[in-house]
């Protein structure tokens, strides 16, 4: 893949950004399910949708590395876009007759999202996604792109997951207006968070050395 960088960048590029709309398409997809991972006798749930989306902040980084950040937010937005077509697909096709009442009830189970998962989703998203690029470019200039990476994603998924739960459970599901369930946002929170920061320190070492090899590639070219 990285002799293919010196080759032809524009076409890896191209390749990530696709791979990295793809990847919000299929968040869409996989937002209805919730997966349920037990932590010894606790169990913390999160939408598998979580997964996808953390994918996407690394690939922003190295977009942001590899064409700049202007392109980074380019993709973000063409991203967000790829989001509405597909929620106004879904929602399009979910109002079309079903040959059978019980295919059109899992249908709208699966891919009939409300419109404030949809707010949520989206709002949380283009902010985070944004706010990351703009931290990943500023810490590159007094750390190494792997620690750049790591941290601009710790501090974005703050955001992230704290626009989404506000949105989606605290106004949603009325949350915010008890003590009960704000002690419930808190661990939604929480636990959400640390998954993706889990998954995010998986996938470090991986995107740090996608980020050193193209540097180094990249500077190679350019003398």
């Amino acid at each position: 893949m990285f002799k293919f960088i010196n080759k032809d960048s524009n076409q890896v590029i191209s390749l990530i950004e696709t791979i990295f709309a793809v990847l919000t398409v299929a968040a869409c997809l996989t937002g209805s399910k919730m997966v349920d991972i037990a932590i010894g006798n606790s169990h913390v749930y999160t939408p598998a949708s979580a997964f996808c989306f953390i994918l996407t902040f690394f690939l922003s980084n190295v977009i942001s590395h590899l064409a700049g950040e202007a392109e980074a937010k380019a993709c973000i937005a063409r991203g967000l876009i790829s989001q509405i077509i597909a929620t106004a697909l879904f929602f399009l096709v979910g109002l079309l007759p079903a040959q059978y009442s019980e295919v059109q009830e899992s249908y709208m189970q699966i891919l009939g999202t409300s419109w404030i998962l949809v707010v949520a989703s989206l709002s949380a998203f283009v902010i985070s996604q944004s706010l990351q690029v703009t931290l990943f470019e500023l810490m590159k200039a007094k750390l190494s792109v792997g620690l750049s990476n790591f941290f601009s994603v710790l501090v974005s998924q703050i955001f992230d997951t704290s626009i989404f739960t506000v949105i989606a459970f605290g106004l949603g599901q009325k949350m915010l207006f008890n003590s009960a369930g704000l002690s419930m946002l808190v661990h939604i929170f929480v636990t959400q968070y640390a998954i993706k920061m889990i998954v995010s320190i998986a996938f470090s070492p991986l995107v740090t050395l996608i980020l050193k090899k193209a540097e180094v590639n990249f500077n190679s070219n350019l003398n």
